[in-house]
């Protein structure tokens, strides 16, 4: 009985998927916690996001969650967490993978010196063992487009007309990458890009270099059976020049209005139209010190620019997934604080809200020791 019903699920979520229906997360469909405080405490936030879903009757994605490599208690974690993704029919991509990845601390599938051959690791292990399904695939994030530009500095020597040079500060993997991730067992990837690489000028046509690379990256993936996100990695923001120097301007500053915002989606849906390569456009990565007024909040900008951006992408006519994160890094713990209600209206029913979690004590993916994260984890559930 219990067989019949997964499958009789299984099937029915593919089909709303398909035909574009919302489809919330299941609300008897929490695991328990159990295990280290790290892994209740893990399950506990995914969990309560979940519930956020199933009582808005929405859909959601993770985009990025990562751990360490270096200590086997993480992978323990990191099962319960998945067997909890799984339970709530979650998509997820883990942060993160790539020809420049291997030096960093959550890289899982890794390439690096001396050889530079690509190898697995604990954490992808993980991740092999936990595929996901046809209707919420899991996979990770492969950077490389996004690198060499800041997150939330006020200034930068990265701007608009100072995006760097190609391969020296950024880059765009190889066919081979994909090849690989797919034979592991991989169904989705996440690649982030920067605003300003892609259109060098608000309101101005897109940079062909940059597209071109870009649509070769994505069709690379596609050709080895990858499903594509394709994620502009600005948090929020875009940084202009002023003389020598790159200047933060948040969406809906008087720099960088909505409309801007709303302008480069138009010109990417448009660029993208009709090709089935990409799967998703994830609309901002973690917004974040956005402005705020006496009358609104940073969230409620956020959701208006969100929902903005949406608009126009199917005034294209493109009625293909886009994903909405959440604001403030688009974390979970304070996701309902920041967002009490589902905001977004889709005139094609085919949107996913996002939310990225870590594990370590403020979520910033920069973790200390297991033993250190383990401790400030008792402490803080002790003190609930």
């Amino acid at each position: 009985m219990r067989a019949r019903r997964a499958l009789v699920t299984a099937c029915v979520t593919i089909m709303m998927i398909m035909s574009g229906a919302a489809v919330a997360a299941p609300a008897d469909a929490q695991t328990v916690p159990t295990g280290d405080a790290l892994s209740r405490r893990a399950v506990s936030t995914l969990n309560g996001w979940t519930a956020w879903l199933a009582q808005n009757k929405v859909r959601g994605y993770v985009g990025e969650v990562g751990w360490p490599r270096d200590d086997p208690r993480w992978s323990e974690v990191a099962h319960a967490w998945y067997a909890a993704a799984e339970a709530a029919e979650l998509p997820v991509t883990t942060w993160v993978t790539g020809e420049w990845a291997g030096g960093q601390q959550l890289a899982n599938f890794v390439r690096a010196a001396p050889d530079w051959t690509w190898r697995t690791s604990a954490s992808s292990d993980v991740m092999e063992a936990h595929p996901g399904t046809v209707a919420a695939p899991h996979g990770v994030n492969v950077t490389g487009p996004e690198m060499g530009a800041p997150a939330v500095d006020a200034t930068s020597t990265f701007s608009n007309t100072a995006v760097g040079v190609l391969d020296e500060t950024y880059h765009y993997d190889s066919p081979a990458t994909f090849g690989y991730l797919a034979a592991h067992g991989v169904q989705v990837v996440r690649i982030p890009f920067r605003w300003e690489r892609l259109q060098r000028s608000l309101y101005a046509p897109l940079d062909a270099a940059e597209l071109a690379r870009l649509r070769t990256l994505v069709h690379a993936a596609s050709s080895a059976g990858l499903r594509v996100v394709l994620d502009m990695h600005n948090y929020g923001a875009y940084y202009l020049a002023d003389g020598t120097l790159g200047v933060r301007r948040a969406i809906g500053s008087a720099q960088v209005p909505v409309g801007a915002f709303k302008d480069a989606w138009a010109r990417i849906a448009w660029a993208f139209a009709g090709d089935n390569s990409v799967w998703a456009f994830d609309l901002m990565n973690e917004p974040v010190n956005m402005p705020a007024t006496k009358t609104r909040t940073s969230a409620r900008l956020w959701e208006q620019a969100s929902q903005s951006a949406l608009d126009v992408i199917r005034r294209t006519g493109d009625k293909r997934l886009v994903i909405v994160a959440g604001y403030q890094w688009s974390g979970m713990t304070a996701w309902s604080t920041h967002h009490p209600v589902a905001w977004i209206r889709d005139s094609a029913r085919n949107t996913m809200y996002e939310a990225h979690q870590y594990w370590n004590s403020d979520n910033s993916g920069v973790y200390l020791s297991y033993d250190e994260e383990l401790a400030r984890a008792e402490v803080a559930l002790a003190g609930r």
